[in-house]
């Protein structure tokens, strides 16, 4: 008997994709639903629409994190603009600890989409990426994550301007000269209490060593 591989057609997976994304957009632009059921659903079927760019549908998981992570300054309507007067509007003011707190759901977003990336990287140039490379990815991530919160929170923030440009500066030096970085591996379990395995790779997403490191970094 003939083994048949049955998968599914573009437009099956698009199209619920994009309806839905269209009709959370108009529920919420008709006041049908509330901000968070609005984002949650954006950021959802968003993710949903990727798959046809990546590589692997489980990518979408990692995917939807760094949406939810990035996207409240742009799709939730509490904050950002503050209207005074009538056509007089400033960004709204956060809490120290509020842009903190965005900051790190985004880091922490991209350190759990970190396999993600590497998959990503590995089917784009068909072998494993370098070390250098991930580090540049992955900081170019955070910055792009972070991107929102500027420019929506602190607009007129130089402090936070110059820290995406060098955030991106240092990502494209990292991923364009490839140097060799002082750690290597990082898929081995420590030696901690009660099982615990905090660990940077595991065994299937180990990045390439530069291997003139010794005499770069020194033994």
């Amino acid at each position: 008997m003939a083994c048949l591989t049955l998968s599914t057609p573009t437009f099956l997976t698009a199209s619920p994709a994009a309806l839905g994304l269209t009709l959370a957009r108009h529920l919420h632009g008709a006041a049908a639903i509330g901000d968070l059921p609005a984002w949650a659903l954006q950021c959802i079927y968003a993710a949903k629409l990727a798959m046809l760019v990546l590589p692997e549908a489980r990518l979408t998981v990692p995917l939807l994190g760094l949406l939810l992570a990035a996207s409240p300054p742009l799709l939730l309507r509490g904050g950002g603009i503050k209207r005074d007067h009538p056509g007089r509007d400033r960004p709204r003011r956060l809490r120290p600890w509020q842009g903190l707190g965005l900051a790190a759901a985004v880091l922490a977003a991209v350190a759990a989409a970190r396999f993600a990336v590497f998959d990503i990287a590995q089917f784009v140039l068909d072998r494993r990426p370098s070390e250098a490379l991930m580090a540049g990815l992955l900081l170019l991530l955070c910055a792009l994550g972070c991107l929102p919160l500027v420019q929506r929170y602190y607009p007129h923030s130089q402090q936070a301007k110059r820290a995406l440009l060098l955030a991106v500066a240092l990502a494209a030096l990292l991923a364009l000269l490839r140097p060799p970085l002082p750690i290597r591996g990082g898929a081995e379990c420590p030696d901690l209490p009660f099982g615990l395995c905090p660990r940077l790779w595991d065994k299937e997403h180990v990045p390439e060593h530069e291997m003139d490191d010794v005499a770069v970094w020194g033994e």
